[in-house]
């Protein structure tokens, strides 16, 4: 075990983190952030300086943990980290349920009462929140993020970097693209492609999440609701003349 952790990160999901660390066992923990100042404390443990300035902290021993909730940012900092030689932590929260045949990369937040059941891997830097259930031969890529309470099924696929929201549901052995975004209650019961945004029960695709390009199912309800609208000013125009 390390000396110390230095958390990347000292926003509400560093605090979590921080919690996490906790009950991790290690000894020592302070928070590195470029917006927060140096001497602030937050939950009674030191903000040390900015992240940047990690390599001046840093003392012999010591290991990080990326604690930012966005996807890229969160990848950009554990790729500088690993350039370095920084040893990253993996934080297991203790009542997480993780079976003995997944596999569980570096850098893997793990969130109380999360389940991880046989024959799943989850992919470094990946985030699994609050109550997340990754059911059976689940393959969650590196840096995803499954938010509170979202429920994948046996086989399902999360591509690297996607995002679910709230409360998502994945059925069995269905595929979310890489860099997909879901909105919280999705159910998603198809495929989804990559880098595209979709809401809704069942999940259905608004727009790409690398492009202000709407999706046809947007251009066709959006092009549906301006006939409606000329219509019923027709049909008032009418009525009034």
């Amino acid at each position: 075990m390390t000396e110390r952790l230095l958390i990347l990160g000292a926003g509400g999901h560093g605090k979590a983190c921080a919690e996490v660390a906790m009950m991790n066992y290690h000894r020592e923990i302070a928070f590195l952030d470029d917006e927060v100042r140096a001497g602030t404390e937050i939950l009674g443990f030191p903000v040390l300086g900015k992240i940047s300035a990690l390599e001046e902290l840093r003392k012999e021993g010591d290991a990080a943990f990326v604690a930012i909730g966005n996807n890229q940012r969160r990848r950009e900092i554990f790729d500088w980290l690993k350039t370095r030689g920084v040893p990253v932590a993996t934080l297991c929260e203790p009542s997480a349920v993780v079976s003995y045949f997944a596999q569980i990369g570096e850098g893997v937040l793990l969130m109380p009462r999360v389940v991880v059941n046989a024959g799943a891997r989850v992919g470094e830097g990946a985030i699994l929140n609050t109550a997340a259930v990754v059911e059976h031969d689940c393959d969650i890529g590196a840096f995803a993020h499954l938010s509170p309470g979202v429920c994948l099924g046996g086989g399902a696929r999360i591509g690297e970097g996607a995002h679910l929201g709230l409360g998502a549901i994945v059925l069995p052995n269905v595929t979310v693209g890489a860099g997909a975004v879901a909105g919280a209650g999705c159910v998603i019961n198809k495929d989804l492609n990559d880098n595209v945004v979709a809401v809704g029960l069942p999940a259905r695709i608004i727009r790409h999440a690398d492009s202000t390009i709407p999706s046809e199912h947007y251009r066709s309800r959006t092009e549906s609701r301006a006939r409606r609208a000329v219509h019923a000013a027709s049909v008032a125009g009418r009525q009034a003349g």
